[in-house]
């Protein structure tokens, strides 16, 4: 059983105090009047999850062995935000209650302020599996991009390349994108349900391992150690929030693929790949080239082609960041590599070797990157090719085939929708309610957690809307193929991505919980919606993944065995779509659902026990806690042993009451008489 030394407590902490290594610098343009952007107001690290020691982000990495058992106790201190904790990917075989979606798997960790002892903590206890690269994140809507997410690292009973010498140690590399303050960011430049989009320009940086830098003093690059001769397994984990996904390549060095979401992939030599939003790509870098440090670029795909950005006057869809493969002997690459002693200023080259710095402007914008140190100054070109699923043909095959066979029992056909509404729901107001959605439904969470009551109470309809609505997908014969075609139609406006120079709509990534989904078949950008032809599907070992992205005005199919009793969410990724109701789920099996362990918290209307009648619900809390397993059952036992223990007693002492009156009657009429002579 693998727990932490301690309970994991998620805290408020000062910015400033606790998280010196994710200042970041004022940037010109900005004026002091913009409280969204100003430095003193960042909200990074307001949210930091902590094993034992000093707090940290991302959060404390879990190491564990395949089909280990996992305890872990999250203790919520904050003030007025409740919490759960979601464990990305893993499959929580009859485990649903653990799989940390507030209001469909369990009641939210209450905040401190607010909750009890009992309510402010949860325990979850489930199975490692499946073996891979995973991740834990807040599931209560825009926190994880504050900082309430971490790596899981499920290391497998039998892994081919480790196995066979392909690799000889590891490293976790994780990219998060950086907001000031997620909810106020978007409030006040504006997403679907809060305005217009495109959203804020107030994203231009990604960090690597939590820590972005320029090559100062203050604000190092960040680093990835390596040792000459030696081949890792990089598990690159994308935590982004609101970035739809990132680019990654590595100076003088390829890199081979080697798993996806966990799935292990018959090698594919690559020189960059694509990473979106929520996935996670493992790949083996051999670190062989000459002692220096090599620049490492992670280019940003935006979550829109954003508003016209003050610091210098134009549009862009995607900024640059850069760490460094840093050989253990090399010199450390710093402000002395960038082409001029400002990485925030445009570098102009005029002649080739005279360098003219020009204003102001993020990192990323414009300018040549910084330079390697040793080795890493003059380096050969990679091979491979760009891997991006979404964009390319290159697809990659996973290493053990596994195939569908049969015709899917259920069929879903849908696509990705904005949504508009006269007024928003419960209000007068004139202006329209814009949001996003599923098949023309945008999703409302329950009032109690749809697990506990099996789908029959807590769901939510607005009354003058019925499409915003608790849209949960039944299928209730357990190991039944269930087939998606999803068409992604959003086009916001200016929301355009470019990639190789053709532009297309914006890409969704979709995460279904539990279930692997198999890619059966996936559109190339601008091919419209599918046309229902099965022979363009692939149904002899598609890849396999968690979470997959629609790519712009073009569609996807997937297929998955639905195999795991409970109610498993599929939605977008982008923290704030999900928000906004691009979201439903699937009721799997309830018939088949175990039952609920002993002592959960209830919360909501609905409130349920293993002790209530089967599929219904206790009438009342007390019913409830009386109902409820394990301590409460023996105390109420124990209670009722010794009332029926009293009543004897009582019983008794009145029984020889009544017999000591009566012999003392007998006696009394029995008083010996003098005799008579």
């Amino acid at each position: 059983v693998w727990t932490p030394r301690l309970p994991w407590v998620v805290e408020a902490a000062n910015a400033s105090a606790r998280c010196d290594g994710d200042k970041l610098p004022a940037i010109s343009g900005i004026t002091p009047s913009d409280q969204v952007y100003n430095p003193e107001t960042m909200k990074l690290c307001q949210l930091l999850a902590v094993d034992s020691g000093p707090p940290q982000y991302p959060g404390p990495p879990i190491e564990v062995d395949e089909g280990d058992t996992l305890s872990i106790t999250v203790v919520n201190l904050l003030q007025d935000s409740a919490l759960s904790i979601h464990w990305h990917g893993m499959y929580q075989n009859r485990t649903c209650e653990m799989d940390g979606v507030p209001w469909i798997t369990q009641c939210e960790i209450m905040p401190s302020g607010i909750g009890t002892r009992q309510t402010s903590q949860k325990t979850y206890t489930f199975k490692a599996y499946p073996p891979g690269t995973f991740w834990y994140h807040s599931h209560v809507m825009q926190q994880r991009e504050k900082g309430i997410q971490g790596p899981l690292i499920v290391h497998a009973k039998q892994d081919h390349y480790r196995d066979t010498g392909a690799y000889q140690q590891e490293r976790v590399v994780t990219f998060g994108d950086w907001w000031h303050d997620p909810v106020a960011d978007l409030a006040y430049n504006g997403a679907p349900g809060v305005g217009a989009n495109p959203v804020t320009y107030q994203l231009p940086f990604t960090l690597i391992n939590g820590q972005w830098g320029n090559g100062t003093a203050e604000l190092p690059y960040p680093t990835i150690s390596v040792q000459a001769g030696v081949c890792y397994r990089f598990r690159f984990i994308n935590m982004n929030g609101e970035t739809v996904g990132n680019t990654v390549s590595i100076n003088g060095h390829n890199m081979t693929i080697i798993a996806t979401d966990g799935v292990e992939l018959k090698p594919l030599l690559v020189n960059s790949f694509a990473i979106y939003n929520g996935e996670r790509v493992d790949a083996i870098v051999c670190a062989n080239q000459p002692i220096g440090s090599y620049l490492i670029t992670i280019s940003t795909y935006r979550t829109n082609t954003v508003l016209q950005d003050p610091r210098d006057g134009q549009r862009h869809d995607s900024y640059v960041s850069y760490a460094f493969l840093q050989y253990d002997t090399a010199p450390v690459a710093s402000v002395e590599n960038n082409c001029c002693d400002d990485f925030l200023t445009f570098c102009n080259s005029t002649n080739g070797t005279e360098v003219v710095c020009g204003g102001q402007i993020p990192p990323g914008i414009g300018g040549p990157p910084p330079r390697g140190t040793g080795g890493g100054t003059s380096t050969l070109p990679n091979a491979g090719v760009l891997w991006d699923y979404v964009a390319s043909p290159f697809r990659a095959e996973p290493f053990t085939a596994v195939s569908i066979i049969g015709q899917p029992a259920y069929r879903f056909n849908w696509s990705i929708d904005v949504m508009t509404f006269p007024h928003a729901p419960n209000s007068n107001s004139p202006d329209p309610y814009t949001t996003l959605g599923i098949a023309n439904y945008s999703f409302r969470f329950p009032h109690s957690p749809l697990l506990y009551t099996k789908g029959t109470c807590g769901a939510v309809t607005e009354p003058d809307f019925p499409q915003l609505t608790t849209r949960i997908n039944s299928i209730p014969t357990l190991g039944s193929v269930v087939q998606i075609s999803l068409f992604n139609s959003v086009a916001f406006g200016r929301e355009i991505h470019t990639v190789n120079q053709s532009q297309y709509g914006f890409p969704h990534p979709f995460h279904l919980h539990s279930f692997y989904m198999h890619i059966v078949g996936i559109g190339r950008p601008n091919d419209g919606p599918w046309n229902g032809d099965e022979t363009l599907l692939n149904l002899t070992n598609p890849m396999r993944k968690d979470i997959v992205t629609v790519p712009g005005n073009s569609w996807i199919v997937i297929r998955f065995i639905a195999d795991n009793p409970g109610v498993w969410l599929f939605h977008c990724h982008i923290d704030h779509h999900a928000a906004a109701g691009m979201m439903t789920g699937f009721l799997v099996a309830p018939n088949d659902l175990p039952e609920l362990p002993g002592g959960l918290q209830m919360c909501g209307p609905c409130l349920t026990s293993s002790r209530c009648p089967k599929g219904q619900q206790c009438a009342s809390y007390e019913d409830y806690f009386l109902a409820d397993d394990g301590l409460t059952a023996l105390v109420v036992t124990t209670g009722v042993a010794i009332v029926v223990l009293a009543t004897a007693v009582i019983v008794l002492l009145w029984i020889r009451r009544r017999l000591a009156k009566k012999l003392r009657a007998v006696h009394k009429d029995n008083i010996e008489l003098p005799a008579v002579s």
